[in-house]
C-alpha cells in the first residue's frame, strides 16, 4: 500500500478526545454514582481498570445518546463511504467502544484500551500495527495526521476550549433570581434600607455559588434523563459543549467559594449554605426520585434561604409567614412536575423521577391546596399583633394575597394545559398576564406602608 495513498489509509479515530463530545470514562462515573451512590463509592479505590469495569457494571451510559463532534462524525460517514477501514479506540473500556461502533455501523476490530493509557499515544500505535502494519491517519483531539509504519509524523494544532458562554449557561446565573428569598425577612421588617442589608447581600452571593455548584453536579447526575428531554439536552453537559472534567472543577471551586462568603457572614450563616448544598446533593442524588417526597424537599430549600436572610440580618420572621412562603413554593414545585409529565416525550413516565401521567390530577389538587393553603397562612399573619405596628392600612395588606392567590391558580392551569416553560423563572418573565397580576399584588402591599 502506498502510505502517500490518504484515500487507501485506514482511519483511527481516538473516541475520547475526538469523536465524542464527552468523557467516556468521567461519564462513567457519574452515571453510576446517580444510579448507585454506595457501590460506586466502594469501587473508587479499585486500580483504573478494575474500577471502571465496576462503574459499567452498576450503569453503563447510553451510547446511544452519547453527543457526537459533528465534523468527526461527517469525517467517518466520508471514510466509510470511500470504503476506507475506520479503526475506533478509547481509554474507557471495550464495551462502550463496541456499541458505539454498532451505533455508526462500522465493522471490524475496535480497541478499548486500559483506562489511564487513553493519552499513550505509544500504545495506540502498538495496537493498530500489530494489526494493521500499514499507514493509517489518526484523528485524536489536537494531535491529527499520519502514521507510518511506526514513523510519527504528526501535526499538532492548539485543542479548541470550551467556550465561557457554555460556563455561564451552566452555572444557570437566571436561577439566582430565587435567592432574593434572603432579603424576605428585611422586607417583612421594613428594614430593606438598613445597615442589615450588607451581610445579607454577601450571604445572597454565597447562596448563588452555592446553587451553581450544585446545578453542576445535578446536570452531571442527570445526564440520560437530560438528554431525553426535548430542552434539556440542550444544557452544555449534556450537549458536550463543556467537557465533564472542567465541569466538576467549575463546581468544586463555586462551592468552595460558597462556603467562604458565607462564613463572611457569620459561622451559622455558614452552617446554613453548608447545609443547603448538602440536601441539595441529596436531593440529586436521592431524593428527585421519590414521589411527593421530592417536593418537600424543594420546600425545605427554599425555606433554608429565608432562615439565612434572617440570622444574616439578625431579625425574626413570624411562623405563619414562613408557612406561607412555604406553601407558595409547594404549589410552585407542583407546576414544575405538572409541566415535565404534561409536556414529556415518553408518555406515562417521567425519566429520573416518580412519577407518571397517572399523577397528573393528585398533582393539580396538591398544587390548589397549597395555592389556598398560602392565602390562609398568609391572612392569619397579617392578624398577628407584630403587622399592626408596620402597615398603616391593614385591609391592603390583606387584599395583596388575594392576586397572589390567582397567579398561582394561573400558572398551575397553564401548565396543566402544556402551555407553563419547564423552568418557571422563564415563564414568568415572559408571561405579561402573570406580571399584570404580580404587579397588583405590589402595588397593594406599597398601598398597605
Amino acid at each position: 500500500m502506498d502510505p502517500d495513498d490518504t484515500s487507501a489509509r485506514p482511519l483511527l479515530v481516538d473516541i475520547d478526545r475526538a469523536l465524542m463530545r464527552t468523557e467516556l470514562a468521567r461519564e462513567s462515573f457519574w452515571v453510576a454514582l446517580g444510579r448507585d451512590f454506595r457501590a460506586t463509592l466502594r469501587a473508587m479505590p479499585a486500580p483504573p481498570a478494575t474500577r471502571q469495569a465496576a462503574f459499567a457494571n452498576i450503569a453503563a451510559p447510553p451510547v446511544d445518546l452519547l453527543p457526537l463532534c459533528p465534523e468527526v462524525a461527517a469525517r467517518v460517514t466520508e471514510a466509510v463511504a470511500a470504503g476506507r477501514t475506520v479503526t475506533l479506540f478509547s481509554g474507557a473500556g471495550q464495551s462502550p467502544v463496541d456499541a458505539l461502533a454498532n451505533r455508526l455501523g462500522l465493522s471490524g476490530m475496535h480497541f478499548g484500551l486500559e483506562p489511564g493509557l487513553r493519552d499513550s499515544r505509544a500504545e495506540v500505535e502498538q495496537a493498530m500495527l500489530h494489526n494493521a502494519p500499514v499507514a493509517f491517519d489518526l484523528l485524536s483531539g489536537p494531535l491529527t495526521g499520519s502514521v507510518v509504519r511506526g514513523a510519527a509524523t504528526l501535526h499538532v494544532e492548539a485543542a479548541n476550549p470550551w467556550p465561557f458562554a457554555s460556563l455561564v449557561k451552566e452555572l444557570r446565573p437566571h436561577q439566582w433570581a430565587k435567592n432574593l428569598l434572603l432579603l424576605l425577612p428585611l422586607i417583612s421588617a421594613q428594614m430593606l434600607f438598613s445597615p442589615a442589608l450588607f451581610p445579607v447581600l454577601v450571604a445572597m452571593l454565597a447562596f448563588c455559588a452555592g446553587a451553581s455548584a450544585i446545578y453542576v453536579v445535578n446536570d452531571l447526575l442527570d445526564l440520560e434523563a437530560d438528554r431525553l428531554h426535548p430542552q434539556k439536552r440542550f444544557r452544555p453537559i449534556a450537549a458536550g459543549t463543556l467537557p465533564i472534567g472542567n465541569a466538576t472543577r467549575v463546581s468544586i471551586g463555586a462551592a468552595l467559594m460558597a462556603v467562604i462568603l458565607a462564613a463572611l457572614v457569620s459561622p451559622m450563616v455558614a452552617g446554613l449554605v453548608v447545609t443547603y448544598m448538602l440536601i441539595s446533593l441529596v436531593y440529586s442524588l436521592h431524593l428527585k426520585s421519590l414521589r411527593w417526597i421530592d417536593l418537600g424537599a424543594l420546600v425545605a430549600l427554599y425555606l433554608l434561604r429565608v432562615g439565612a436572610g434572617a440570622v444574616a440580618a439578625g431579625v425574626g420572621v413570624s411562623p405563619w409567614l414562613g408557612a406561607s412562603v412555604a406553601f407558595i413554593f409547594l404549589t410552585l414545585a407542583v407546576v414544575k412536575r405538572l409541566t415535565a409529565l404534561v409536556r414529556a416525550p415518553h408518555h406515562g413516565h417521567l425519566p429520573g423521577r416518580g412519577y407518571t401521567t397517572h399523577h397528573t390530577r393528585a398533582l393539580y389538587f396538591l398544587g390548589l391546596a397549597g395555592a389556598a393553603l398560602s392565602v390562609t397562612t398568609f391572612l392569619a399573619y397579617c392578624h398577628t399583633g407584630e403587622v399592626a405596628g408596620l402597615y398603616t392600612r391593614l385591609w391592603a395588606l390583606k387584599l395583596a394575597s388575594m392576586p397572589v392567590a390567582l397567579w398561582l391558580v394561573r400558572i398551575l392551569r397553564l401548565s396543566l394545559t402544556g402551555q407553563e416553560d419547564f423552568d418557571p423563572l422563564v415563564f414568568v418573565a415572559h408571561d405579561r398576564g402573570g406580571l399584570t397580576i404580580i404587579a397588583v399584588g405590589v402595588g397593594l402591599y406599597l398601598l398597605a406602608l
